[in-house]
Order: C-alpha cells, then structure tokens, then sequence
C-alpha cells in the first residue's frame, strides 16, 4: 500500500448542506461557461490558441516522444507501440520523466487565453498552476496501434469523496481535435450533485479505496449505473483545437481510446488562486518546481507522483530511459515563475 504524499493530510468527514453541496465559491456565474460548469458539472471554452499554434504543440509533444530514442517514429505506425514509447498509463497519459516541465507545456499553461479562463473562473488572475501530466494517445484498432486491449470505462473522481463540496476544477487543453473518433475525456454529466445522495444510499465511503490514491475515488459499474438511474448522464465530450474543457473535480469521469486516425495530444491544466497555499505550500511547490518534478491536478498541494507512485518502469524494473530534467527547459518568463509559486504576486 502506497504511503501518503508528501504534506498531504486528508481532512475528517464531515456532513454537508444541500445548499453546501450545490454552491460554488465567489461570484463566479458572470463567467459565461460557469452555467455548464454548475448544472452539468463540466464547460468547454473554445478556441483560446489558435490551430497554428495548436499544430505546433502537437509537434513538439511528438519530437519530445522521439527525443527518448526507443525507436519511436511519428511517420511509422509500426513504432507506436509499449516497446518504443515510456512507460504511460491508460491510453497515452505521461506523468513522469520530468514531463511536467517541458517547454512545450509550460507556453501552454502560459498561454494568455488559458489563463484567462481560470481568472474568470476564480474572480483574480493571482493564479498559481499544476505541475500534472500530457497525454499523447495514438489511434487505437486499424488506424493506429494494436499493441493494447481497448479500455473500459473506468469511471473515478479525484476528489476525496467525503468532501463533495466544490473545490477545484480541473482543465484539459485540447492541442489537437476532440471529436466524436478522436477519443479523450468521457464524463458523467451531473454526478458533481449527486455523491452525497449516492452514499448516502449506498452505505457510505468504502475507505478502503481511499488509501492507495490521493484524493481519488473509482466506482464500479454497478455504482455508475446508479447515478444514471438517478438523472445523470455519459457524455463523450467535443472540442476543438485549442480549447480548455472544464470540469469539477467531483465529476465522475475517465477516458476513451481514439477510434479515427488522429493523434491525440493534450495538456492537464489546473489553476487555483494563489491566496488559497499556504508558505509552506508555497515554499514546497518552489522546491518540486526547481526539482523539475510532477505532480497531481491539485496546484497547492504539490504531492510529487514518484514519491508516492514510484518511478516509471519497463518489464518491472527501473526504466533506463527514466530522466529527472525536461529535454528542453522552459524558458523562465515572469508569468511562468508567478504560476510556479516562485514569485509573488
């Protein structure tokens, strides 16, 4: 069993108000997406970057793959197998090898229209950002990779279940097209109101799924078929290049293979205001920042995956393609060093 992150204390439970439970923080229903993100319990936001830089981020999330020299080639279906790529999790989710601080991910996440959509969403643009993970997934079946089984829904939400009050939302930035073949983020709209009504009639947090995963939760099938015998609903959501989808972190989710003959590439984004870390949050996220190291959606937090997770490995050992810096370092601008929690405000 997997130790508890560094810093990380989960709170006691405690019982919540419908009123608590239905309520989102400051007075964020000017954002025009905010009425999504309240009823249905995720938004998209498009077309923040344009295509042309969008292209260009896929391109550089490619050469970073080529860069591990495992024989991995872009241009050479044959290539795109567990044998010439990093270790990843379900899909193409890349959360070690320092990924979290790659250039390429840091010009998105300072993006300006990126960072926009999280100040509208809190109310202050004294932000400061997750050091979370990339996706590459390649086609899944004829188009693309044949190497792996299709993936199950594997509906989770990452929020500690006795706290089903708002605290985050979560964000993907769609570098390339999110259509109905192009696979990605699959949620259960409405299930952010619901968790407390779901255990309170299934019998309560079963705490033994709460001890291996940082403010995660995974439901079987049977408990996801009761939320959508209780009015909610499974949407496969659309968007286009360059957009944020937005979600609660309460939201019941998880992802789809790509069917068509894209590659997709996506950057997990999560801003939260500065003013909600404490120092010592503050000092620490510094310190994983400078290490170069990754970690979860949570920006204050800052439990580093490979201090509780372990490193990446290949055919259950060490893999020796493992790195502790990017390829190629962020170029350290003053809005990046302002997201990182390195300078102030």
């Amino acid at each position: 069993m997997s130790e508890p992150a560094v810093g990380f204390t989960r709170p006691p439970p405690k019982q919540y108000s419908e009123e608590d439970i239905l309520a989102l923080p400051n007075n964020l229903s000017s954002a025009p997406f905010m009425k999504d993100l309240k009823e249905k319990g995720f938004c998209v936001i498009p077309n923040l970057v344009p295509k042309e830089k969008c292209d260009q981020y896929i391109d550089d999330a490619l050469t970073w793959l080529e860069a591990f020299d495992l024989g991995f080639k872009r241009d050479d279906k044959s290539t795109w197998t567990q044998d010439h790529l990093p270790a990843h999790g379900k899909g193409g989710l890349y959360n070690r090898y320092a990924c979290a601080h790659e250039d390429w991910i840091w010009r998105i996440r300072c993006e300006p229209g990126v960072i926009k959509a999280f100040a509208e969403l809190w109310g202050t643009e004294e932000l400061i950002v997750s050091f979370d993970a990339v996706n590459v997934t390649f086609p899944y079946g004829e188009h693309g990779r044949k190497d792996v089984d299709w993936i199950n829904p594997w509906p989770h939400q990452d929020q500690d279940p006795n706290h089903p009050i708002f605290q985050l939302a979560q964000g993907i930035f769609t570098c390339s097209e999110s259509g109905p073949e192009d696979g990605g983020l699959c949620v259960m709209a409405k299930s952010h109101l619901m968790h407390q009504k779901f255990f309170d009639a299934n019998g309560g947090v079963d705490e033994s799924r709460t001890k291996t995963a940082l403010n995660s939760y995974h439901f079987r099938k049977e408990e996801a078929d009761w939320y959508k015998a209780n009015g909610c609903y499974e949407v496969k959501v659309e968007a286009p290049a360059g957009s944020i989808i937005m979600w609660d972190s309460r939201l019941m989710h998880w992802n789809r293979l790509p069917t068509g003959d894209r590659i997709r590439v996506a950057g997990y984004v999560c801003y939260q205001p500065r003013s909600q870390a404490t120092e010592e949050q503050l000092k620490r996220k510094a310190e994983v920042f400078h290490n170069r190291q990754v970690a979860t959606h949570w920006p204050a937090l800052n439990d580093v995956r490979e201090l509780y997770q372990g490193g990446p490995t290949r055919d259950g050992k060490p893999d020796p393609a493992n790195r502790t810096r990017p390829t190629k370092e962020p170029t350290e601008t003053d809005t990046l060093l302002k997201l990182a929690g390195v300078k102030a405000y």
